[in-house]
């Protein structure tokens, strides 16, 4: 057993599991492991063992490093330089340079760049749901997803 694969499960509480081995696909029900038990040892026809992470989220969420600018845009428009850590089409998580006035609640603006062939510029404001001493998760305020970011977002 050498390989750890995470499945997103979707709504209908399956996930899909690839064996890294021969590249067969299987739905996966997961609703078993709702409990808390979210590592399973899979074993694929081909005899190949692994073992599957399920991650629960409404989307696929990409881990990034790519540089940003946040705008608090409720109660004093703090404007401060970030690194965007991660990003799915419903939010993102980024992590503030220095100490920042962000509580759970406000509005921010976020501006960043992918690192696609085009460097295309993104600019969404979001609401904040955690902040954790500098990283802080967001959520998308409109549910309009770029073709361009939707593009970037594929696994």
């Amino acid at each position: 057993m050498s390989a750890t694969q995470t499945a997103y499960v979707n709504e209908n509480q399956e996930a899909s599991v690839v064996c890294a081995n021969c590249g067969r696909q299987k739905m996966f029900n997961a609703a078993p492991f709702q409990d808390g038990h979210l590592r399973v040892k899979a074993r694929c026809g081909c005899g190949f063992s692994f073992i599957v992470t399920f991650e629960r989220r409404r989307a696929y969420r990409k881990k990034v490093n790519l540089s940003g600018q946040y705008l608090i845009k409720n109660g004093g428009h703090e404007l401060g330089e970030m690194v965007v850590e991660d990003i799915s089409r419903t939010g993102i998580g980024f992590r503030a340079y220095f100490r920042h006035g962000i509580k759970v609640g406000d509005v921010v603006q976020v501006s960043f760049q992918l690192d696609n062939a085009d460097s295309t510029r993104i600019t969404k404001n979001a609401v904040v749901r955690n902040v954790r001493d500098r990283f802080i998760g967001a959520e998308f305020c409109d549910n309009e997803l770029e073709k361009t970011l939707g593009f970037y977002l594929m696994p």
